[in-house]
């Protein structure tokens, strides 16, 4: 419909099938003005209403008659009866619309499917702007407005007519939703069993604990009985002896006492001197008698004065023994089907050596190599830095092949890719040399102070440590000029400088050879999140991550690698002492499916 401003007597909105002119609310207002209030509409608003009504057509509705919709119309987004059905196909401007018949018994549904393809024909950043072009080079599709301002520099973008058909045919991208809702509801189920599993453990361990809390109360009623009987005959030993000692000091007290009345008694009287001298000698005797026996009752008190208490009571023991156990968390391995079309996350279950000396890529190694770093450049061919021989390497890994080498002036140490770019830092120059595809040098950059190790964070921004004695900081600087960039790890200060780091999108790792460590920091937020140790992993070296977030860690001397999830949970260790390797570099390739492995100077590989 559109304002009738053409004529003069035509004081509303007229339409432009039946020509009937609609009058405006009593507003005061101009019908160009009343008219700009209106909601415009747009061929995506399908209109689904309660399951009461939505069985009438809506034009009808507007005139208060109750028809019932057989038809829904995808350009008006209203759905018709039969009479307004072959009114749209007799005007001409509603002659090509888009129409479709419902069925009695699915009309939600259609009507949702309806309004989904409405939503879909419209563009994504535009929402009242039907899609018109399509870019082949960035696969999108879009409005007028986007071609306009967003792809006015792309080469090829083509608009979207009646026979235009490109991309995947519309049966396989079905069959692809299809195989993913398979995979959902694999994983629904899943969860839902984990579920149930989650709660029949909780009752299994809530039984557990209840039945050796009352094994444990019955234990300890048998120890309070057999404690207190042992005491109860202890003290009546004790109390025994004690007695009798009593009795024997009152005794020599008595005989004491006999002795002092009768020297008393001589000193008052006059009993004769030989009498007297006779009396004395008696009582010295028996002085020493008595003292001999008073010292030997004083040198035995420790072990006459015994008393009770009890150790290792329940404040120690209970505590230090966990009488009703730990909880201990463990992950269940299940195996999820996937579809055809989603990406495979498969386990590693083994990592076995490609190549050796004995292979055709023996090329590699056979002057004695000592390979510290390597990447891939695609997923069939890898780029090694050989330090011993003083050469960076690109080598084919399908086909056994040197495609191209170079022997710089100085040791090479770290490379990393970068598109059809080839990185390598040479740490004596404190530099980093940017290569071609064909290992031509194309420019350097002087990175002053840099440690030997470095990483790409963006496409154009180089990260690395800058040293200060044996600390170091994280630094960043421009690939294309050197210039220092800013970093937001301000406040990180490592004591020694690692010589194996790894940054991906979340955080920066470091291994802490010394003390058996690897340490995850949010180098965005500006803050430690998690340190790994374990037994098994001894003088951990280098660090990588795949795509599902997973960190592999190095661990030289205890010949392994470490495999942990996300979080720093440890999922599994693989053990290289059977092959006599220990490595000291990891990289693993985009895709996930493969992983090369560098071991130190006696076994150096690659693996």
């Amino acid at each position: 419909m559109r304002l009738s401003a053409d004529s003069p007597q035509l004081q509303g909105i007229e339409c432009p099938l039946c020509r009937e002119v609609t009058k405006p609310p009593k507003t005061g207002l101009p019908p160009d003005k009343w008219a700009s209030h209106l909601q415009r509409a747009t061929t995506g608003q399908l209109r689904l209403k309660s399951s009461t009504d939505i069985s009438f057509c809506d034009p009808c509705m507007l005139v208060n008659e109750r028809n019932t919709a057989r038809y829904c119309c995808i350009d008006c987004g209203e759905k018709i009866c039969i009479d307004c059905e072959k009114t749209h196909k007799r005007f001409r401007p509603t002659r090509d619309h888009k129409v479709f018949e419902l069925t009695i018994d699915n009309q939600r549904s259609q009507l949702e499917q309806m309004q989904e393809i409405q939503k879909l024909l419209m563009c994504d950043k535009h929402s009242d702007k039907p899609i018109e072009f399509y870019c082949e080079e960035d696969e999108e599709v879009f409005c007028s407005t986007c071609a306009f301002i967003d792809h006015r520099s792309c080469s090829d973008v083509q608009e979207i007519d009646n026979e235009y058909d490109q991309g995947k045919p519309m049966r396989t991208v079905k069959k692809i939703f299809t195989n993913m809702k398979e995979t959902l509801d694999n994983y629904s189920k899943i969860y839902t069993s984990y579920e149930k599993d989650l709660n029949e453990d909780h009752s299994k361990l809530k039984a557990t604990v209840h039945d050796a809390k009352v094994k444990l109360i019955k234990s300890i009623e048998r120890s309070e009985n057999k404690l207190i009987a042992e005491s109860k005959a202890a003290t009546d030993a004790f109390v025994h002896g004690c007695r009798n000692d009593l009795k024997e000091i009152k005794t020599r007290s008595d005989y004491v006492s006999l002795s002092t009345n009768t020297a008393q008694y001589c000193l008052r009287n006059d009993i004769g001197k030989k009498a007297h001298f006779i009396v004395k000698c008696k009582l010295e005797k028996r002085l020493d008698q008595i003292n001999e026996q008073t010292g030997e009752l004083s040198a035995d008190f420790d072990s006459k004065f015994k008393r009770l208490k009890l150790v290792d009571n329940m404040d120690y023991v209970f505590p230090q023994t966990g009488v009703l156990g730990k909880m201990e968390e463990y992950s269940q391995i299940l195996e999820v089907p996937s579809s055809n079309d989603i990406r495979e996350m498969s386990e590693k279950n083994n990592l076995v050596p490609t190549f050796d000396l004995a292979s055709p890529a023996g090329q590699l190694s056979k002057q004695k190599s000592y390979f510290v770093s390597c990447d891939f450049f695609t997923d069939e061919i890898g780029v090694f830095s050989d330090q011993r021989n003083r050469r960076v390497v690109m080598y084919s890994i399908n086909n056994n092949d040197i495609l191209a080498q170079l022997k710089p002036k100085s040791y090479p140490w770290t490379v990393v890719t970068s598109g059809k770019d080839v990185l390598v830092s040479f740490p004596d120059e404190k530099k980093v040399v940017v290569f071609d595809e064909h290992l031509r040098k194309k420019r350097e950059l002087h990175l002053k102070g840099m440690s030997a190790s470095f990483q790409l964070e963006l496409p154009d921004t180089i990260f690395t440590m800058i040293q200060s004695g044996i600390a170091s900081s994280p630094a960043k600087f421009d690939l294309i000029s050197g210039k220092p960039k800013e970093c937001l790890a301000r406040n990180l200060k490592i004591e020694e400088t690692p010589d194996h780091f790894h940054l991906d999108e979340e955080r920066l790792y470091w291994s802490c050879e010394r003390i058996n460590t690897v340490i995850a920091y949010d180098y965005q937020n500006d803050a430690k999140e998690f340190e790994y140790s374990h037994s098994d992993l001894v003088w951990p070296t280098g660090i990588d991550t795949d795509f599902d977030g997973n960190i592999y860690i190095c661990g030289l001397k205890s010949r392994n690698i470490h495999v942990l999830e996300n979080g720093g949970t440890l999922l599994r260790v693989f053990d290289l002492s059977s092959y006599n390797i220990s490595p000291t570099f990891i990289r693993v390739s985009e895709n996930g499916e493969d992983v090369i492995i560098l071991g130190d100077a006696n076994n150096t590989g690659p693996f």
